[in-house]
């Protein structure tokens, strides 16, 4: 059983309007890492509001994934999950400071379609009970695992299939502009069949 939280002294739909415009006042004022991080924390308190008022658990980061998650599935809404690894990569530049101005403004633009996603998939959704297959990562039982992370799963290959095509319309809409484009595709694997006869490994 998930004991009960405490409660915030703002309600986090408060706080996630009040983020996303000190987001914005930030990227103003040239502070990249501050812009990035109020970013992210706008979607993660549009998140915890949801989950706070339907019973969800919301203790850790990976949670925020799987509530994303949750949400594009039983809204039907693709662009969720796609938009929400965006700011994930928000927060992480938080960090890194390797996005540049102009994919920070894109990042933050992200951020601001998504958070009416979420709040309309929460709507349309209803008081609908938990489906099964996210009880792994929500409600904090051990069965059944699978379905869950396999659908996690796809969902992150949509996403990075999704920001692979906006970086290269990106890219072909500004050839010009300089900025360094950083590749989403994963890094190859060490080893394969094809791989291990170009070593003269014998592969059966």
């Amino acid at each position: 059983m998930v004991n009960a939280q405490p409660k915030p002294i703002e309600d986090h739909a408060v706080h996630s309007g009040r983020l996303i415009r000190h987001a914005w006042e930030q990227l103003e004022q040239g502070d990249r890492l501050q812009a990035s991080e109020k970013a992210w924390g706008a979607v993660a308190h549009a998140l915890k509001d949801i989950a706070a008022r339907r019973g969800w658990r919301n203790r850790a980061h990976t949670h925020n994934e799987a509530i994303a998650a949750r949400l594009a599935k039983l809204s039907g809404d693709e662009r969720i999950f796609p938009l929400y690894q965006t700011a994930e990569m928000l927060h992480r530049n938080y960090y890194e400071d390797w996005k540049s101005e102009a994919a920070l403004r894109m990042g933050l633009e992200s951020v601001a379609d998504l958070l009416p996603r979420l709040a309309d998939a929460d709507r349309r959704i209803g008081p609908s009970p938990p489906a099964p297959e996210f009880h792994l990562s929500l409600e904090g039982e051990r069965t059944p695992t699978k379905p869950a992370r396999g659908y996690c799963r796809t969902m992150r290959f949509r996403a990075s299939s999704f920001l692979r095509r906006q970086e290269s319309s990106r890219r072909r809409k500004a050839p010009q502009t300089g900025l360094r484009s950083v590749s989403m595709d994963p890094p190859p694997p060490r080893h394969s069949r094809e791989s291990g006869n170009l070593l003269g490994v014998s592969v059966r």
